[in-house]
């Protein structure tokens, strides 16, 4: 068959998300934290979008009613696309986003009956009696010209009027290389040997480890390789110390060194018997050395005192901390939960760039675009705020819906979570498995038992005896941690004796399955969990 250049039409049927169902997918799956940090961006780069910072200022009417008095609401409704549907938007907006009472609403009328009953006469208003202002305003700079300025100034004298945190001014912490690097301008090494140090400095990871070999050292810089450990022997005696060691047990050896604690069985232990003390196999250690195995297992509380990573100290990662996106309260007899909606719930329409769309159409080339890019930001910002609004009401929808199939575990804990899937919650609330999937992505309920993750509160089945309800996964590694907690030092339970135990509770578990859900919890091994007397 020869091959062609041919022009075919083609009709067919696809699914194409539309800008507002993206943005409502992409706003679905974010924290609490992104989503602050979108909605900046957002509030940066739409001028219809703005924060209610005075929550004290009543609203006498919605947006919506004071829009339609102006005619601008019709004019807009008309000119943007249908299935975007304004009026539901603008209700949900003024609706939902009105953090003020109408309880704090205080009638005029009422306060000037309140007023002439009270007996004392009050004072007359600032508003009634502005004049009286010019007698307290005095400015303090005609009355001391010549005084001294006690107004701090920055450092190149100038004042760009903005108010700075104190926190601008804390010094920032030293990195692990600018703590050793000064250290080096300090010791007594100079010329190639100080060259060599900082090239050794820099080759040392953020958890203090030197990762270069150092002959490719001596090689760039054309020395012997007993020069370099003598330099590199210098550095090791820097703070922090255990620091540009080659591996763990030179790291231990030299923070027992500082310490003046390095005994010739310390060395001998962490250099030739490192695998046996890292089994906790005293006896063989003991009877290696010719030493008692109480010495040998002192030896060893002492070594789980240092520090495996010296230069984790030094490291500028900042700690993250979690937000929760929901909060489960109990009142009284029942579970309120609501949304962490932070800055959320002060974002409204801003009602000054309305007047933009009061001018009508012009036949002004400029005007013209100025009102189509009125009209299209005006349009992003409704679009905004519904799927807002829409992802307020699906978390909450589905976290309702988690809660009230976990209510055992909201009454009596961890131990009685019961088995769940994403399906059994979409088929409840009516949607799809990946909308669940995104409302539970990196979002956190905070509940009486604690704060956990919401993909916590889903977890298999395992089999029960006695056709009893099937145990959650996630309730029988809690049980296993509480198992391995209450044991005995001397004689720590076995896996397959913890799979007993738990079949003795109706929980059908295989030894190699406890083996898993242990290891999963950073539970030691049997022969490493048991202690002497």
């Amino acid at each position: 068959m020869p091959i062609s250049i041919q022009q075919v039409q083609k009709l067919s049927q696809r699914l194409v998300m539309t800008p507002q169902m993206q943005q409502s997918v992409k706003l679905l799956q974010m924290n609490t934290l992104e989503l602050e940090t979108f909605t900046q961006q957002e509030l940066l780069e739409n001028p219809f979008l703005e924060l209610e910072e005075d929550t004290s200022e009543i609203q006498e009417r919605p947006l919506s009613e004071k829009m339609d008095e102006d005619g601008i609401h019709e004019e807009i409704l008309r000119e943007v696309e249908a299935e975007s549907d304004f009026e539901s938007v603008l209700a949900v907006a003024d609706d939902n986003y009105d953090t003020t009472p109408d309880k704090l609403i205080v009638d005029q009328t009422d306060r000037s009956e309140q007023a002439d009953q009270s007996e004392s006469v009050s004072p007359p208003s600032l508003e009634e009696q502005p004049e009286h202002f010019s007698e307290v305003d005095t400015d303090w700079s005609d009355m001391y010209e010549d005084g001294e300025a006690r107004s701090y100034s920055s450092a190149n004298g100038g004042d760009d009027g903005e108010e700075h945190s104190y926190e601008e001014y804390v010094a920032g912490r030293s990195s692990l290389y600018e703590t050793l690097e000064r250290q080096l301008r300090l010791c007594t090494l100079q010329g190639a040997g100080y060259e060599i140090g900082k090239y050794l400095i820099g080759c040392i990871d953020e958890r203090g480890y030197l990762r270069s070999p150092l002959d490719e050292c001596a090689g760039h810089f054309g020395c012997s390789l007993e020069a370099v450990e003598r330099i590199l022997s210098v550095i090791q005696e820097f703070d922090p110390s255990g620091v540009a060691a080659r591996n763990l047990q030179e790291c231990l050896c030299l923070q027992l060194e500082a310490m003046d604690e390095l005994t010739p069985l310390a060395e001998e232990v962490l250099k030739n018997h490192w695998e046996l003390l890292s089994k906790k196999k005293f006896k063989e250690i003991a009877r290696a050395e010719k030493v008692s195995e109480d010495e040998v297992e002192r030896l060893f509380r002492r070594i789980q005192r240092l520090n495996p990573a010296p230069g984790r100290a030094y490291s500028k990662e900042q700690s993250i901390y979690i937000s929760p996106d929901v909060y489960v309260k109990r009142m009284e007899d029942r579970y309120i939960i609501y949304l962490n909606e932070g800055e959320m719930s002060q974002l409204r329409l801003n009602t000054d760039y309305r007047q933009i769309l009061l001018n009508g159409k012009s036949a002004d080339e400029e005007e013209t675009k100025t009102r189509e890019y009125a009209l299209e930001k005006y349009r992003s910002a409704v679009l905004f705020i519904k799927n807002i609004e829409k992802r307020r009401n699906t978390i909450l929808r589905v976290t309702e819906a988690i809660m009230d199939h976990q209510r055992e575990f909201l009454e009596k804990g961890v131990q009685f979570i019961r088995p769940l899937a994403l399906g059994e919650i979409a088929a409840r609330v009516g949607m799809h498995e990946s909308t669940i999937s995104r409302v539970t992505r990196s979002k956190y309920v905070d509940t009486p038992q604690g704060m956990f993750e919401l993909k916590y509160f889903f977890s298999s089945a395992l089999e029960s005896h006695n056709g009893e309800e099937a145990s959650a996964s996630t309730a029988v590694r809690q049980k296993i941690l509480e198992l391995v907690d209450n044991e005995d030092p001397m004689r720590p339970l076995s896996d397959d004796k913890i799979a007993k135990l738990l079949a003795a509770k109706s929980i059908n578990i295989a030894r190699r399955t406890v083996t898993k859900y242990r290891e999963q919890l950073k539970i030691l091994p049997t022969t490493m969990r048991r202690k002497k007397k």
